[in-house]
């Protein structure tokens, strides 16, 4: 895989992943920014170079350039040279065009300052009903309550919780498709909680 995009609410995990990642893979370094069509001339110009080391070029928030620049950056994706990997990261996956998306592998990351770890030390089904209501209550924006029940699939998936992760799949598609987002958190909970705690 050449292209990697990093989802997360956490900055300092987020920079630690990428790190993690460019080490793991060998590479050397390069943060670029990417917001508008201008920005991909200076891009094409820099992997024109003949790169004699592995390089990971670091475009983060990819999510908040223009769609224009999204398009051109995608034969970036279409046509990788062989030493170079791209690490993108988005806060909102829906502002990222699709083929994109198809062209990356997907890495979500939970953070640890969340109240649903994978390790199971404080785990949101492990929450009481009250206090999980109240975390829920919390959660206003769409994209928020999408990457809250990506976490949580992530973090049930993990602790073998496999009914928990069938509903928290159900919830995101219904989130997807602009299903109301109180009430599909607030139906996540009962679910969760139908079966017995």
């Amino acid at each position: 895989m050449h292209a990697f995009i990093f989802t997360a609410t956490d900055t300092d995990l987020l920079n630690i992943r990428i790190s993690d990642l460019v080490e793991e893979q060998k590479a050397s370094r390069l943060d670029f920014e990417l917001q508008k069509i201008s920005d991909i001339k200076t891009l094409r110009s820099i992997v024109k170079l003949k790169l004699s080391k592995k390089t990971a070029i670091v475009i983060k928030n990819i999510d908040s350039a223009t769609l224009e620049a999204q398009n051109s950056f995608l034969k970036n994706l279409e046509e990788p040279q062989e030493k170079l990997i791209y690490i993108l990261t988005a806060n909102n996956l829906n502002q990222v065009i699709p083929t994109i998306i198809s062209r990356c592998q997907i890495i979500k990351l939970i953070s640890n300052k969340t109240s649903f770890q994978s390790d199971g030390e404080a785990n949101f089904s492990n929450l009481s009903i009250d206090e999980q209501l109240i975390f829920i209550s919390k959660i206003k924006d769409r994209s928020e309550a999408v990457n809250f029940t990506q976490d949580l699939m992530m973090a049930e998936r993990t602790l073998g919780h496999f009914d928990n992760v069938e509903q928290c799949l159900e919830t995101y598609k219904k989130l997807q498709a602009n299903g109301n987002v109180p009430l599909q958190l607030l139906n996540l909970v009962a679910k969760m909680n139908s079966h017995g705690r």
